[in-house]
């Protein structure tokens, strides 16, 4: 290529030349001299023909080319030519022709080394004191490396846009101005009715009021305003998922999230099996809750008849058994001279059994009476109850003396509380009654957390505990111990029906402990 400074054909250089200004040049021009020199863009200058007629030397940095290189000769004819014939160029191309400043028009050169690099350049039309269009003139910048870093972001936002594209779960994200950016394929699937509003540029309110119209979101039913400005709210100040009901059975759990640009990223989780589950386990509960409900009406029914039959056979009972003992009583009393005495030992077993069988039909109506009576939680004495018990039961028990220990405060029903008490000490002072000093101790125990009876009597074999507090169950004879076996049963009850519990230790000969708690 023949150096353009030499070519009698090229066009004349302008004013401001490629060699520092002489003497004789204007202040204005050395000091455009000397921008033009200090900047890494560098400055050029074309002819009413788009011919390079100037350039200065900051291009030789880019391209390896001294700016003679490139006088003569139009920017089409610098450029790679790979391009040339794009809509691009030819767009560029008219604005010349139709004398336009450009901005920021980019392209491809070759250096001498064979690289490409891509510049960009802008520029003015000037004309002459006449009117005449002489050329242009502008400044180009070296952008290889922007081109590069705008390639990498173009394909990492290719494969982002992909990516949110083929999520399962609706994402919408908004510019600062509440403008569609990106919607993906589930978030238009979803909004498919108003799919239109959905597109990049639309504000995302107008997708919420087609919606509504459409019936789109059937919570918002009649106070579609409020839901509205409800919603806008959430999106202006980000918030946490929020249970969603679309028109098609759909649930989402939607968030709004406020990026630091000030868009808007709106993302939902799709909830419907979980929502299903819920209203089946629902279901499934009220079916359960009704089902357990009658059951119990028809228990409580069938126990309410029961207990009425127990007290009706119980009371009826009575009188029998007292007519029994009474007249076994006045035959002995009445006719015992004329008996043998076998006959007075019969009697005596009548009397004897027709007493301890109405001993246990009382005993029998006190566990009922234990299921019957309403609970209730109270602020309890337990010392001084206790006392109260001992004292009733002295008259029984003569010998038999009580030791009240710490008593911390206590909640319940005073009568079955008082009940439980009763069976406690009654068994203690029973059970110790051959000790030479019977004795009984109550109070709180801190190590096992109960309140605790213990007494100096026989004690038990610990294999054989759990039939203590069965109905009926005892773990000595009549002979022994005279009882019904529904003492400690009672007690159970009692403790139970306050959510506690009920437990002994012991061993032959060494007395035993009982414990209980209140819930």
């Amino acid at each position: 290529m023949q150096d353009a400074s030499t070519d009698p054909k090229a066009p004349q250089a302008a004013t401001l030349g490629p060699h520092p200004p002489g003497p004789e040049a204007s202040e204005g021009e050395a000091r455009l001299h000397d921008f033009a020199r200090a900047s890494a863009d560098w400055f050029w200058e074309t002819d009413a023909e788009h011919r390079v007629v100037w350039m200065s030397d900051s291009i030789t940095a880019v391209t390896g080319l001294a700016p003679q290189a490139f006088y003569g000769r139009r920017r089409d004819e610098i450029a790679c030519g790979a391009t040339l014939g794009s809509e691009r160029w030819r767009a560029h191309l008219e604005a010349l022709a139709r004398r336009e400043p450009f901005r920021d028009f980019r392209y491809r050169v070759t250096g001498p080394d064979g690289k490409e690099r891509w510049v960009q350049t802008s520029g003015v039309p000037y004309f002459d004191r006449d009117g005449v269009f002489r050329g242009y003139r502008g400044v180009g910048s070296h952008v290889t490396h922007q081109v590069e870093l705008e390639r990498l972001a173009a394909a990492a936002d290719r494969r982002l846009r992909e990516a949110v594209e083929h999520l399962d779960e609706p994402i919408c994200l908004a510019d600062a101005e509440d403008r569609i950016v990106v919607a993906n394929r589930r978030f238009r699937e979803i909004n498919a009715a108003v799919a239109e509003y959905v597109e990049p540029g639309r504000r995302y309110e107008e997708h919420l009021r087609a919606g509504l119209v459409r019936g789109l979101f059937p919570e918002a039913e009649g106070r579609e305003a409020a839901w509205l400005a409800e919603r806008l709210a959430r999106r202006r100040r980000g918030s946490a998922p929020v249970e969603t009901r679309r028109q098609d059975g759909l649930w989402l759990l939607v968030s709004d999230r406020r990026l630091s640009d000030g868009s808007t990223l709106t993302f939902g989780v799709d909830v419907t099996d979980r929502k299903r589950a819920e209203a089946a386990l629902r279901d499934d509960n009220r079916e359960l809750e009704r089902r357990v409900a009658e059951r119990t009406a028809q228990l409580e029914e069938a126990l309410t008849e029961l207990e009425s039959f127990s007290y009706s056979v119980s009371h009826d009972l009575r009188a029998p058994l007292r007519a029994m003992a009474a007249f076994a009583r006045m035959v002995i009393e009445d006719e015992g001279e004329r008996l043998s005495s076998e006959g007075r030992r019969k009697l005596a077993v009548v009397e004897d059994n027709a007493r301890r069988m109405g001993q246990l039909v009382d005993d029998l109506l006190e566990l009922a009476r234990v299921n019957r009576h309403g609970l209730r939680r109270e602020p309890l004495d337990l010392g001084a109850l206790a006392a109260s018990v001992a004292a009733e039961l002295a008259a029984a028990y003569p010998r038999a003396r009580l030791q009240i220990g710490q008593t911390p405060p206590a909640r319940g029903d005073a009568l079955l509380v008082r009940l439980c008490l009763l069976n406690l000490l009654d068994n203690a002072f029973k059970y110790s009654s051959r000790a030479a000093e019977p004795r009984a101790d109550f109070g709180w125990d801190a190590a096992q957390g109960a309140w605790c009876v213990r007494d100096n009597g026989v004690g038990f074999d610990m294999r054989y505990a759990g039939k203590l507090f069965r109905p009926f169950e005892r773990l000595h004879t009549e002979r022994e111990f005279a009882g019904t076996g529904i003492g400690l049963a009672i007690v159970r009850r009692v403790v139970e029906r306050y959510g506690g519990r009920v437990w002994a230790e012991a061993s032959p000969g060494a007395g035993a402990a009982f414990y209980f708690t209140l819930g």
